[in-house]
């Protein structure tokens, strides 16, 4: 708690901000996050921050500003997985399927990364009980068999 020590000794600075972003996406504030990033924004104009406001913006479904967010922070961090990890998060809360697997497939395609931790979104089961997939590739299926041999969901 070394940070909210630090954050009520200095409050709004640069270091008490970036101290606080870590403990509010730590302790999941989504919109506390995105309030301590606004500031940081400000302040420092690095467009990687956005990263951090997208939880907070689908929380109050400002959709069309997270989206901007998104777009914001992939181009300033292209080869990080941290955007498309949470525009991912998003897609599936929307239940929006087709951009689902497609940002699925981004991801493991970009970055290798490892799709069975997506069992960690509840959105996700919704997402696996879909017969009709568009355009999922092999790659998607195989998360599908991993994820109810995990969960030990019938076939």
């Amino acid at each position: 708690r070394l940070s909210c020590i630090f954050a009520e000794l200095y409050p709004e600075t640069v270091a008490s901000d970036l101290a606080m972003l870590g403990l509010c996406q730590m302790e999941k504030k989504p919109v506390e996050t995105m309030t301590v990033a606004d500031r940081l924004l400000k302040s420092m104009q690095d467009p990687w921050l956005n990263a951090y406001r997208i939880a907070g913006l689908v929380s109050q479904n400002r959709i069309k500003e997270a989206r901007e967010a998104i777009a914001a922070s992939k181009a300033a961090v292209p080869n990080v997985s941290v955007p498309y990890v949470a525009e991912l998060g998003m897609l599936m809360q929307l239940k929006n399927h087709q951009e689902t697997a497609q940002a699925i497939e981004t991801l493991e395609t970009k970055f290798g990364e490892n799709m069975v931790k997506l069992t960690s979104f509840p959105e996700f089961e919704e997402f696996l009980k879909l017969r009709n997939w568009p355009a999922i590739s092999c790659s998607t299926c195989r998360l599908q068999f991993l994820n109810r041999q995990l969960t030990g969901m019938p076939r």
